[in-house]
């Protein structure tokens, strides 16, 4: 019998976790969850906060829903573990976009922000708002190659 955690469907489990990308997750938000563009808008937001934050353990298992009995919603963030970097590089492990880039920068997010039905304007105001008041958790590493306000 294999140790707990892990048999064969844990490690099913774990490679989808980190195989996924937000993109797959994409097409079950637009289909079935209430709002679903309101929905993308905080999956961005989640994200960007991520990377600022260096919480590089956002996978799949950390994306939950609430069902109502006909529609569904994201329920709150939870499972955040913010790190300082302590190199100039790291990545996500969820995929930022369907391109499969994973590097935690916040102008790679910018430029993936349409596929969150963003606009490049509306991508910009989250990381800003982030910028604000990420404040202890900070890291600087992530806004490398960005210019925002």
């Amino acid at each position: 019998m294999p140790p707990e955690g892990k048999g064969p469907r844990a490690q099913g489990s774990e490679r989808a976790s980190f195989s996924t990308s937000r993109s797959h997750l994409f097409s079950a938000f637009l289909a079935r969850f209430a709002e679903p563009k309101a929905t993308l808008r905080k999956l961005f937001s989640r994200l960007t906060f991520n990377v600022l934050s260096g919480n590089t353990d956002d996978h799949a298992r950390n994306h939950a829903a609430f069902w109502d009995g006909a529609e569904l919603t994201l329920t709150p963030t939870y499972d955040v573990c913010p790190l300082p970097r302590t190199g100039g590089e790291a990545s996500q492990a969820i995929a930022i976009g369907r391109d499969g880039y994973r590097l935690s920068q916040v102008a790679a997010c910018v430029v993936r922000g349409s596929t969150y039905l963003l606009t490049e304007e509306e991508a910009r105001e989250i990381v800003d708002r982030h910028r604000l008041w990420v404040g202890a958790f900070f890291n600087p590493h992530a806004t490398e190659g960005y210019s925002g306000g």
